[in-house]
């Protein structure tokens, strides 16, 4: 019954987000959660629809909705219907948020990231790494942005090949968020938390800071010419 509850809120938030794609987790690189295009007009109930196991990480785009489950499937459900249109398994290490980027759907867990054609499942590329990751996924153009437990990579989106060779970095993690030449993340654990500005051409750390021990590994906010990070009660 839980499940299927789940479900339901599910149904409505998809009809609530139509008229703009929500690619990721809560809908954008900063996690808002947040679209401003529509309200739902009434709470009617679209669709129900059971998982084969707890439902995570929704997304958005072109009229379906996708999702990963805690046993390692993929769904992509039409959004007005509730039709599963694609089931797909991934394995149960699936543990990262589900990316939508042109017409691929990526996903990844444990040290592999897979690409599928995301309307009819068909696997376009799977690349093993070395570690396992450790972040989440971020996509821009035709790259695709990934950090594991000790390396920065960046990877061609057509095939999943190294743009260039993975860079050891100091306990990486966080959430790549590009703006401009630049990609900024909060990485090094509860421990040694730090602010990485990594150089997109090279994966080089143009700069770094320091934040207070226990601060939460929430993505900065890159905006014009200054990077907003939360540091625990401080917003720096």
């Amino acid at each position: 019954m839980k499940q299927k509850r789940l479900v339901l809120a599910l149904a409505l938030a998809c009809a609530a987000a139509s008229a703009a794609d929500w690619p990721i987790h809560r809908g954008n690189l900063y996690f808002t959660g947040n679209n401003d295009d529509v309200l739902p007009a009434t709470n009617r109930v679209y669709f129900t629809l059971k998982a084969d196991s707890a439902i995570r990480y929704p997304a958005v785009a072109d009229g379906f909705l996708y999702f990963s489950t805690a046993r390692g499937w993929i769904y992509a459900i039409d959004e007005e219907t509730g039709d599963i249109r694609m089931k797909r398994f991934f394995g149960p290490k699936l543990d990262r948020p589900l990316l939508v980027t042109g017409n691929r759907l990526v996903c990844g867990g444990g040290h592999r990231v897979t690409a599928y054609e995301r309307r009819r499942g068909g696997v376009l590329w799977t690349r093993e790494l070395l570690e396992d990751l450790d972040g989440f996924l971020t996509a821009e153009t035709a790259q695709l942005y990934l950090t594991t437990t000790r390396h920065f990579h960046v990877l061609a989106m057509p095939d999943g090949k190294d743009v260039r060779p993975g860079l050891e970095q100091e306990s990486c993690g966080g959430f790549p968020v590009p703006a401009g030449p630049a990609l900024f993340q909060v990485a090094g654990g509860a421990q040694r938390p730090i602010v990485l500005a990594l150089n997109k051409a090279d994966g080089q750390a143009k700069w770094r800071q320091a934040l207070n021990p226990g601060t939460a590994q929430t993505p900065p906010l890159a905006f014009r010419d200054r990077v907003y990070v939360i540091s625990g009660t401080t917003l720096m």
